[in-house]
């Protein structure tokens, strides 16, 4: 059984089931746009940990999921939600993990209350990489409420939001780890929005460093790193690159 697809502007013969856009989903200029075709996830109580997937429901998860391969998973408007006490929603221990969202209201990685990364902890060298995606609702008493980098972990934002999310510091972006295995957040000039997130230390706002490296590329001539006169980022050690391109 085939159906037509309509994505990013062009019409598409596939099996039914199936979708197909880029990484970006038309969201991104940094994407090399090659097509992908995603498979249905229609499980409301677990996640893919490899593969091509775009959601069909809403996810409730009563346990964090490690991802233990390359997976590209597009939420497809849906929530992925921890339903759990003391647990995070997504753990990013080995390759690579690409969220994505091709609808018009993305969706949502929320519930988490984990410490030390309530949302989402990218650890042992590992890429998470970031379209259109809202990380939101997560919280925690430590440090990392949306996203907790470590071990040398990285984080690629090039468009979506992080919002309503609290930790004790980092409640939107905690880098945790010192020089010897910086974590690294790269957020490119995109559509995104960095707001609402509330840390426990009022000195910190959203962004804490201890010593990784935060990379921050943009289109327009300037970044707001004050809000109200609070620090939005704070460096403890560390490299800050800002680069308009």
């Amino acid at each position: 059984k085939l159906q037509i697809v309509y994505q990013d502007g062009a019409l598409y013969l596939d099996a039914a089931g199936n979708h197909k856009h880029c990484f970006c989903a038309g969201t991104s200029t940094h994407c090399d746009h090659e097509v992908l075709t995603f498979v249905e996830w229609d499980d409301p109580t677990s996640l893919p940990t490899s593969g091509n997937y775009f959601l069909e429901t809403d996810v409730d998860l009563t346990a964090a999921t490690t991802i233990s391969g390359e997976l590209n998973l597009c939420l497809n408007g849906h929530t992925i939600k921890n339903v759990a006490a003391n647990t995070r929603v997504l753990n990013v221990a080995s390759g690579t993990v690409t969220l994505t969202d091709c609808a018009k209201a993305s969706g949502t990685v929320t519930g988490g209350n984990r410490d030390y990364g309530a949302g989402i902890t990218v650890s042992n060298g590992t890429t998470l990489n970031l379209y259109n995606v809202k990380i939101s609702g997560n919280e925690n008493k430590t440090d990392g409420g949306a996203l907790y980098i470590r071990g040398g972990g990285t984080v690629n934002m090039f468009s979506g939001e992080i919002s309503c999310n609290t930790a004790r510091t980092g409640a939107a972006v905690c880098i945790a780890d010192k020089a010897t295995n910086p974590g690294v957040f790269n957020l490119y000039g995109g559509t995104y929005t960095m707001a609402a997130n509330t840390n426990k230390n009022a000195y910190v706002m959203n962004i804490a460093d201890n010593g990784g490296i935060i990379n921050i590329t943009s289109g327009n001539d300037g970044i707001n790193t004050n809000e109200d006169n609070v620090s939005v980022t704070t460096m403890n050690g560390g490299t800050l690159n800002i680069v308009c391109d």
